[in-house]
């Protein structure tokens, strides 16, 4: 996928969105602003508990590897028992 055609992703659809990758990985985007996108490279924090806390861990994509990007479900804060 172009770098282009994921700002257009992130644009126009709501969070939260999941990043279908070629290799099989599904990375989950809170929010838009958690995603850097450059033509030759896509940077996701994930993990952050909050809005403006932390990330946990950032994942790093090529463009050319991620397949599809679409709507999911807001994962929960925390693990009810």
């Amino acid at each position: 996928m172009k770098a282009d055609t994921i700002r257009q992703h992130l644009n126009t659809t709501k969070a939260p969105l999941n990043f279908y990758a070629s290799d099989g990985r599904i990375v989950y985007v809170d929010h838009p602003e958690s995603v850097l996108i450059s033509d030759h490279l896509v940077a996701i924090g994930s993990g952050a508990d909050a809005p403006g806390l932390l990330v946990k861990e950032i994942i790093l994509l090529a463009p050319d590897h991620i397949v599809r990007i679409g709507r999911t479900r807001r994962k929960p804060l925390r693990k009810v028992a």
